[in-house]
């Protein structure tokens, strides 16, 4: 997922969607859907997509992080976030089965893609979809870990 569809996302999932974000941004909604919408002559600023992102994450909204993922995906990076869709579950074990799970549909999509000698950009899309899925059950397999460190670390106290 690049960093503009991301924004994207975040704006469909965030309560209020561009209308409250565009007051958040200092312009028009309509404004800010054309350039969300990458209208001809209208371009969302990386000001305005560092706002836009600031307020989903202060607002825990679903695909929160999808805007710092992206762009640190992008650059060969990886951000460790703070998980608010899942969260820990209690199920250390369940969280890391879907792990794998995830792993695998990254395998598959990259096999599917690769059966005719190219990745196309639909190709690409389909990837980074199973990409950000991964990304995000290793932050739920790392939310779990922390809770459950938390948890032996307040019993040994």
């Amino acid at each position: 997922m690049n960093p503009t569809d991301a924004i994207r996302l975040m704006v469909k999932h965030f309560d209020g969607g561009a209308d409250a974000l565009a007051v958040l941004c200092g312009k028009a909604a309509d404004t800010l859907r054309k350039e969300i919408a990458g209208v001809a002559g209208y371009k969302l600023g990386l000001a305005d997509a560092c706002t836009i992102s600031e307020a989903c994450i202060r607002a825990q909204s679903q695909h929160c992080h999808a805007f710092a993922n992206a762009i640190a995906v992008n650059c060969g990076g990886f951000v460790q976030l703070q998980v608010r869709e899942m969260g820990p579950t209690g199920n250390i074990h369940g969280t890391a089965a879907a792990l794998v799970k995830e792993a695998s549909d990254v395998i598959g999509a990259i096999a599917e893609a690769t059966r005719d000698g190219s990745i196309s950009p639909n190709d690409r899309k389909a990837i980074e979809k199973e990409l950000r899925e991964l990304l995000e059950q290793v932050q739920a397999v790392s939310a779990d870990v922390n809770a459950e460190a938390d948890r032996a670390v307040r019993r040994v106290a």
